[in-house]
């Protein structure tokens, strides 16, 4: 016993060597300044202070995105702060998720402050400029001892590109439409992938890539080693990996109220210059795997002649009458079932992963670019404050009606059935969709219910459900797709 006592006495003098000691119940305070030596201007807006209990191979400024396993993220709203002063956040002026400042469990912690200087980019801390401190380690403790951790906000986040290689090609465009609708200039961004031996003299079938939440045009780099796309059984086609990152979230390259004609600017834009410049040659096919799974759909669907096919994996709900688990037309609550069981938002067979009360109020801490906000960014009309019009309550989870009601123009099962006298000869045997049965974010009936109704309507679109697949591509449909890809790119191919 005294051996072991004293091994835990020699454990905890390490401890305060390796980082600050701090109890649960102590006085906790994170003093936050930005260094005037990297911006030298008045600061308004959000100070986020990220912790990672050690361990983790990732700084807090990354884990702070995560949805499952969440760790404590603090935040505080400030205006005009200046540079070199000090705020500090601590458990009587700070926001805190899952728990208070005041309320820190035991444990070691990397902490990092973040401050969000790019007005476009999705995620704080991530934008290029945004500013980061360095990460600094504390320790929760049962002592009674009270810590200070001094952050200071000195490192620029830098630019993430595309580096170019003779198959991938960086692509920026400016948006007349995109800017004429934000008031500021907005640009494309994308990373086109060449077939191996291009010839600048041919032309090429294209295929836009869309990537589910979080991905943007660097996903280029996995989709250049996917099976199908390289190597000698891969089509002679032209890959574009598009970037739907946007401040509000995945904007899904849908025409919306809050984020601006994504879609029409898309078509109208940077599709010619792409498809000009590197020698597309009519012929346009989509792939989307989660939102980027929806936004493959809703663009077939929106511009039906103008693909010759869509295909989706794990797309993000198609049928809002299975929203995650939720019926948005019948259901009440989002947070609560009609049993008063809460309603969860990812699970594993019975174990639940997080539950939409707490995924809500995640997003109430973190900001705009989660994922509730972005559906809410993407479907829902612009309210009077210039924000999207909420479809939920965040304080009880109850629905709001009147916002569902406007949702019905994104619900993809209702505008197929709606729709379909007007665009069904052209998009008739052109959609493909692949859910796993073992999908944690359950969508897994949403595509069922979507499949229904393209049965109904005779439409001949392949929708499965896969036994054992969870939130991921189909191998076999991702097979499929370059096969066709490959058997109609032989027309118009000759230098």
């Amino acid at each position: 016993m005294v051996g072991r006592m004293e091994t835990v006495r020699k454990l905890l003098a390490l401890l305060t060597i390796l980082g600050v000691l701090a109890p649960a119940s102590a006085d906790i305070r994170f003093e936050v300044v930005i260094d005037p030596l990297v911006y030298d201007k008045p600061y308004t807006g959000r100070v986020w202070v990220a912790l990672n209990l050690r361990g983790s191979r990732n700084p807090p400024h990354v884990v702070m995105d995560y949805w499952a396993n969440v760790q404590p993220l603090f935040a505080i709203d400030v205006e005009n702060l200046e540079p070199g002063e000090t705020l500090v956040l601590d458990g009587t002026n700070a926001m805190g998720h899952p728990v208070g400042i005041d309320e820190i469990p035991p444990g070691q912690y990397t902490a990092q402050a973040i401050i969000k200087l790019n007005p476009t980019a999705r995620a704080p801390g991530q934008g290029e400029g945004d500013l980061l401190s360095l990460v600094s380690t504390f320790r929760v403790s049962d002592a009674d001892v009270d810590a200070v951790i001094p952050l200071r906000l000195n490192r620029p986040f830098p630019a993430r590109t595309v580096e170019e290689t003779d198959r991938i090609k960086p692509v920026t465009l400016p948006s007349e439409m995109l800017s004429a609708f934000h008031g500021f200039e907005v640009e494309h961004t994308a990373a086109v992938l060449l077939p191996e031996g291009y010839h600048p003299d041919k032309t090429y079938p294209v295929v836009y890539a869309i990537g589910q939440f979080r991905a943007d045009e660097l996903a280029v780099n996995g989709l250049v080693n996917a099976p199908g796309v390289s190597g000698p059984d891969a089509p002679e086609a032209i890959w574009v990996q598009l970037d739907p990152q946007w401040l509000t979230g995945h904007h899904a390259f849908t025409d919306s109220a809050n984020n601006g004609p994504w879609g029409s600017a898309l078509m109208g834009e940077l599709a010619p210059m792409i498809e000009s410049e590197f020698g597309g040659n009519g012929t346009r096919y989509l792939l989307g795997g989660g939102s980027g799974g929806w936004a493959a759909v809703s663009l077939i669907m929106a511009f039906p002649d103008s693909f010759e096919g869509a295909w989706a994996h794990y797309p993000d709900p198609l049928d809002f009458r299975a929203f995650q688990g939720v019926n948005l037309y019948e259901d009440e609550n989002l947070y609560e079932d009609e049993y008063g069981s809460r309603r969860p938002i990812t699970a594993v067979g019975n174990t639940f992963l997080a539950f939409f009360e707490d995924f809500a109020a995640r997003e109430v801490i973190y900001g705009p670019g989660q994922q509730l906000g972005s559906l809410e960014a993407v479907f829902s009309p612009r309210g009077a404050d210039g924000k999207p019009c909420p479809f939920f309550d965040r304080e009880t989870g109850a629905i709001y009606r009147e916002t569902i009601e406007a949702w019905k123009q994104s619900d993809l099962s209702l505008q197929l059935r709606e729709r379909w006298g007007e665009i069904g000869d052209e998009l008739r045997g052109k959609i493909r969709v692949y859910a796993g049965d073992q999908d944690p974010y359950q969508i897994t009936e949403a595509v069922r219910l979507f499949g229904e109704v393209a049965d109904e309507l005779g439409a001949e679109f392949d929708v499965q459900i896969i036994e054992g697949l969870g939130h991921q591509f189909h191998a076999d449909g991702f097979r499929a797709m370059t096969e066709t890809i490959r058997e109609g790119a032989s027309e118009g191919n000759e230098p």
